[in-house]
Formats: C-alpha cells, sequence, structure tokens
C-alpha cells in the first residue's frame, strides 16, 4: 500500500531506485502470481511425432487425425535479371509461363581478386492476372522483384531420373528496362 502510495507521489524514471522503505518491503505472502493464459504457449508434440506432409517423391503423405501438424514457411524472395523473355507453357488446363532469372553473389579468391559467381532461377507463373501482365510486358534483361515458393520434382525419362528446381511465383515486382535501356537514356 505505502509502496503505490510513493509511486504515485513521485515520477519515476528507467533505472531510478526506489526509496529504501520501498526496497526493503517483504514479499506479499501466498505463491507467486501466475501470467494471464493469454500468455501461455500451446503445448507441441515432441520432434518425433512431427509428420511431413508429403514424402520424398512429392506425394501426399496421409496424417493420423491424432497427430498435431505444426506450421512451416516455404518462402523465396529473388532480385535480379530476366534471362530470356518468357514462353508460355503447360496444358489447357494449367496453362503457365516459363523465364529466367540471373541473380550473382561476389567472393573473394585466394589471390584476392573480386569474383562474381551468376546463379540461374527457374520462375514459373501459374497465377492467370500475373501470368498475362508478366508474358505480354517482361522482358530479357529487366530487373525484378520475386517473391514466391520453391519447388522440387523429379521426372524419369529413358530409365533417367530429371530433378528440377523451380520458384512458383505469387508476386513480381517490374523494374526499369534492361541494362541498355537504363544507362543509354
Amino acid at each position: 500500500m505505502f509502496a503505490s502510495r510513493v509511486l504515485r507521489t513521485r515520477k519515476w524514471t528507467r533505472g531510478s531506485v526506489l526509496p529504501p522503505s520501498v526496497e526493503n518491503l517483504p514479499p506479499p505472502p501466498g505463491p507467486p502470481p501466475q501470467p494471464p493464459r493469454a500468455f501461455q504457449l500451446p503445448m507441441r508434440p515432441p520432434p518425433q511425432y512431427a509428420m511431413p506432409t508429403r514424402n520424398a517423391t512429392s506425394q501426399p503423405v496421409k496424417i493420423p487425425p491424432n497427430m498435431i501438424l505444426e506450421r512451416t514457411l516455404n518462402q523465396v524472395t529473388l532480385l535480379g535479371r530476366v534471362g530470356g523473355n518468357p514462353i508460355k507453357k503447360g496444358s489447357i488446363e494449367h496453362p503457365m509461363v516459363e523465364f529466367s532469372i540471373a541473380t550473382h553473389s561476389s567472393y573473394r579468391t585466394e589471390e584476392g581478386e573480386q569474383t562474381q559467381k551468376t546463379d540461374w532461377h527457374r520462375i514459373c507463373v501459374f497465377k492467370p492476372s500475373l501470368r498475362d501482365l508478366v508474358f505480354s510486358y517482361l522482358k530479357k534483361g529487366q530487373r525484378v522483384y520475386i517473391t514466391g515458393k520453391i519447388v522440387y520434382s523429379s521426372t524419369k525419362q529413358d530409365n533417367v531420373t530429371q530433378n528440377r528446381v523451380s520458384i512458383f511465383a505469387d508476386q513480381i515486382v517490374f523494374f526499369q528496362g534492361s541494362p541498355d535501356e537504363e544507362y543509354n537514356n
């Protein structure tokens, strides 16, 4: 009671020490107060019970009804230049537009030279409005910012398995045109 009255009558700043009469007060009787229920974290299953929703061949896995699944995140962000004009692919039921973009990473060699490594990424666009926009306006050399998810697939042809990595784009931001257009104006 006395401590609350003292705190109300004086302005206290961060780091200030309470008067000795308030510091030496005994703790209140009984167990310490529990945090409100809203701040308690839900119970999670042990890691050995966490199950994937797809197996290694990317086929759906049946999950027992008594299992609790944890949330996961598959998100990719890329900023780079388009490697070639977009191409229409897919079927009538599942049309898509495909193109590639290049990203770079720089590093120094043992000799101290600055070197640049280029990585190429295959981008697939399935969203109808975004697909049409990309096919109509995206050109080779243009700089783009892409968010989406990474997808692994494999195909077997003539007893040879080909693994493929694609980025399924959810959002694409167009920047200026190709470097020639940017620097020659």
